[in-house]
């Protein structure tokens, strides 16, 4: 049986659209209905039965490590690595590589969605990946630009295209993280700064080497204080805010 217990996740940014409730907390800290965002997607994550939690930290990392000192039970471990505040995503997996699982789901800390993770990581096995991203339908433009997708899938499931600049106009669908990586596909050393999207993901759909996981559920994100609002409407609708770590 294929089975994956590590999420790692990605939070060392800054948050600057998000301002100025960033200013003294990093993003995946904002307060929603009286609990981090975080705490949202940690749950999420161990109700699904990730036992062991990376966060890769930046700014302000000390607020993150210091809310989760004590809280998570003794049947998950959580560990940090901190790159610092100016780093880019590739470089933050690179500095946590001997951390890293052979195989990990890796999520940004700003993105909530309500998926059956045991149908995703059967799905990204029967697809033989070495990487497969979650793709968000967007049908009705809810994504967090709109109707401006940023990936290209083909019928047959496969990501050929990766465009951060969202301009393609036949682009179909939207990474929303969640994606499922081998260790493998990684530099094991990097000396200079790269992004893990823009650098790794996308010459990889290039090459034809990503499945995509569809979804069609609303997906969350933090962006601007309408995106909070909405956040926090879902968490009221959904009876979300009983949760504790």
């Amino acid at each position: 049986m294929n089975y994956i217990d590590q999420a790692v996740i990605l939070a060392g940014g800054k948050g600057e659209r998000l301002q100025p409730l960033t200013d003294q907390i990093p993003k995946p800290m904002v307060q929603i209905e009286g609990k981090p965002f975080l705490d949202y997607l940690l749950h999420s994550l161990i109700e699904w039965k990730m036992r062991k939690i990376l966060i890769l930290t930046g700014y302000k990392e000390h607020v993150i490590s210091q809310r989760y000192k004590n809280r998570i039970n003794d049947k998950v471990s959580i560990n940090y690595s901190n790159s610092g505040v100016d780093c880019e995503t590739g470089k933050r997996l690179i500095d946590a590589y001997d951390l890293l699982d052979d195989t990990f789901l890796l999520v940004y800390g700003d993105t909530f969605c309500p998926l059956n993770l045991d149908k995703r990581i059967e799905y990204h096995f029967s697809k033989q990946s070495i990487v497969s991203m979650t793709i968000f339908t967007n049908k009705q433009g809810t994504a967090e630009y709109g109707y401006q997708n940023n990936t290209f899938v083909r019928p047959d499931g496969i990501v050929s295209r990766y465009d951060p600049s969202r301009k393609n106009p036949a682009n179909n669908g939207v990474d929303i993280g969640y994606f499922i990586v081998q260790k493998s596909v990684l530099p094991r050393i990097a000396s200079v700064d790269f992004s893990f999207q823009n650098d790794i993901i996308a010459p990889l759909c290039e090459s034809s080497k990503v499945s995509a996981y569809w979804v069609d559920k609303q997906y969350y994100y933090l962006t601007d204080l309408e995106s909070v609002n909405r956040f926090k409407q879902t968490v009221v609708q959904l009876n979300l805010s009983s949760v504790k770590l």
